[in-house]
Formats: structure tokens, sequence, C-alpha cells
């Protein structure tokens, strides 16, 4: 029989290093996915958590976040690099918005297969960095999911269900175990890797972990 691994993801749609982390694990999943069987889900977390959405470019949030246009440009340029070796498209100039991610979160609540999850997850991810979308709002993440072929009943629920609790509730679960910053994948509730590691880095950690078994 296969060993079994759980890895729960804790990231947010509007972060590049998770968007660059999901593709490095899917890679290393890719390699060992005929000895093990994995089961990801995606935990919620707000990088700015209360922030509204606005008309102001990520680059001039970035600045006044950060204190400086050069190192903000510098590091979106770095960004965009080590994406592009990954087959990810990023195009941080062109984000003329930021966006509140708490409704992306309640989006994704409300798939429970883990397929299709990680499928709404990476057209979030594509919309925002790729497409420029913004992603804090109802009608773009509908069309988001009605393009990922996520069902009309899912979709409905989003609609009409207020799950913001829920929401609120995994994210400050996660917070009180002492994660504060994202990616970081939780392997079968006892192993913590925290950041966008090298493939190599989940490849190791998961077959330790299938031989332990």
């Amino acid at each position: 029989m296969k060993t079994q691994i759980k890895v729960d993801i804790v990231s947010d749609v509007v972060c590049p290093w998770c968007y660059i982390g999901k593709r490095r694990l899917e890679l290393a999943i890719a390699q060992l996915e005929n000895e093990i069987d994995f089961k990801v889900d995606y935990i919620p977390f707000e990088l700015n958590p209360g922030s509204e959405n606005s008309n102001q470019h990520l680059f001039d949030y970035l600045a006044e976040k950060y204190g400086s246009a050069d190192h903000v440009e510098q590091m979106s340029n770095k960004v965009e690099a080590v994406a592009h070796d990954l087959g990810i498209e990023m195009n941080f100039k062109n984000i003329n918005f930021t966006a509140n991610t708490l409704m992306a979160h309640q989006l994704l609540e409300f798939v429970t297969n883990s397929q299709e999850k990680s499928k709404l997850k990476e057209a979030l991810l594509k919309a925002y960095f790729t497409h420029n979308i913004h992603v804090g709002i109802k009608d773009n993440l509908i069309k988001i999911a009605k393009e990922a072929q996520i069902s009309d009943e899912i979709i409905a629920q989003f609609n009409n269900t207020n799950n913001t609790k829920q929401v609120e509730e995994r994210q400050n679960s996660i917070k009180k175990a002492g994660i504060n910053s994202v990616p970081s994948f939780i392997i079968n509730d006892q192993f913590l890797i925290q950041g966008a590691q090298e493939t190599e880095v989940f490849i190791k950690a998961f077959t330790d972990i299938s031989k332990e078994k």
C-alpha cells in the first residue's frame, strides 16, 4: 500500500511566494505520486486582514510598506524571474489596485474536493498575478470559479451564504499554532515547512516521512 500524506497549505491568493511554493510542491508530488498518496488542502491566511479594496497601485502600496520604490522594483523583478523559471507568468507592473482577499478565501472554503480546490486556487492565483484581475470583487470571483468549472451549487453557496466566521476561525487557529507567515506547509499535522522551499526540500521531507511509516 502507498503511504498516505496530508499537506495543508497556509497561503493567500495575492502572495507571490505562495504561488511559487504551490508549484514547487506540485513538482515534488508529481515525482512521488507512484509511491505516496497525497491529500492537499488550503488553509486561509489574509496577508492584510481588514484591508479595503482600493485603486492604489500595488507598487505604491508596497513602497509605502517597505519604504523604497527601488527596493520594491528589484524585489518584484526577482520574484517574476523565479516564477518564470517555474512556468508562471507574473505581471506586477499591471496590478493597479489592492484587494481584500477575504471573499476569495470564502469561495475556496466552499470547495471540499481536494483536486477541485487546488484547481480553483490555481485559477485565483493566475487571475491575479498573470491577468491582473481584481480578486476582491465578488463578480470577478464568480467568473473565475465558473471558468475553473466549479459547480453551480458551490457558486450559489458562495453567492448566498456568509461563511466569514468559518474562515476567520481557521485563520485564528493557525495563528494560535504560531504560524504567522506564508506560505507554510503542514504535513500530517506534525511537520512544518515554511517558505517557498525548493522542490528537493519537499521531496526529502516526504521521502523521510514515508520511510518512517
